[in-house]
């Protein structure tokens, strides 16, 4: 009995040992991200653009003094406090990053100065652009910019806007994709346009057709197997790629299989 009593005492003491070690996670603020600390260390890292990190004791990238965070590729440290920011306060740091270093957007001082209050703006009246997670001038499409943001419930939407609506501030509606029907219709009647003799397209629609939806960019992606015959009667297999963007193509290419 003395025994038994002994054992108890002991697990008892355990165990307000191992209750007295263990802290209740508390939330900071660092810059626009925010962590996660229990018992000192950083366990947690939400970034700007909503994207969650889980830390182990480890980490190889992001360190915690106790007043600031520090990525290890990059020289400034980020001050922490228990103050989360103001939406106006996050959305003046998320826009003004283009500023700093235009040309990592592939902008100029005066594109970038655009982009600033373009996505300022954005961000206070589209409820599609909660966050802004990315933009950049377009390396493909001459004049033109993309702007990748989330929305309250982290789901990605892109805006396309040129030049000219960058400068003056008009807004477009986020890349929206059509539905996989329609797409696979109008991959079908731009690929029977390509046919050397339209009349022959006969696209294999159940059995060789398949159509995806990139639903962040706004997209379609297309491909049909189809069969058209030549100038001189010979008949050809091929398979045909669109890439479609808020329903209005932007690539159609046609390959021999």
């Amino acid at each position: 009995m003395k025994n038994k009593v002994v054992v108890t005492w002991l697990l008892a003491i355990a165990s307000i040992a191992i209750s007295a070690k263990v802290v209740k996670a508390e939330t900071i603020y660092c810059g626009l991200k925010t962590i996660t600390v229990q018992n000192g260390k950083m366990t947690q890292i939400r970034h700007e653009d909503g994207t969650i990190h889980k830390l182990g004791s480890d980490s190889k990238y992001w360190s915690y003094d106790g007043k600031s965070i520090k990525h290890k590729l990059i020289g400034e440290r980020l001050p922490c406090g228990t103050n989360p920011k103001s939406r106006d306060e996050i959305i003046d740091g998320l826009s003004s990053r283009f500023i700093k270093n235009p040309s990592i957007y592939n902008m100029d001082k005066q594109e970038a100065l655009w982009m600033t209050s373009f996505t300022a703006n954005l961000m206070k009246t589209d409820k599609n652009c909660h966050v802004l997670v990315d933009a950049s001038k377009s390396v493909v499409r001459n004049d033109m910019f993309y702007i990748d943001c989330s929305d309250h419930s982290d789901k990605s939407h892109r805006y396309w806007v040129t030049r000219g609506d960058l400068k003056a501030g008009n807004s477009r509606p986020p890349a929206t994709a059509v539905t996989k029907l329609v797409a696979i219709n109008i991959c079908s009647t731009e690929l029977r346009s390509k046919a050397m003799i339209p009349s022959t397209y006969n696209p294999a629609l159940l059995t060789g057709t398949s159509s995806r939806i990139v639903e962040n960019v706004g997209r379609n992606i297309v491909e049909i197997n189809f069969t058209a015959k030549s100038a001189i009667g010979v008949e050809g297999k091929f398979r045909g790629r669109c890439v479609l963007e808020s329903g209005r193509l932007i690539e159609a290419i046609v390959l021999d299989r």
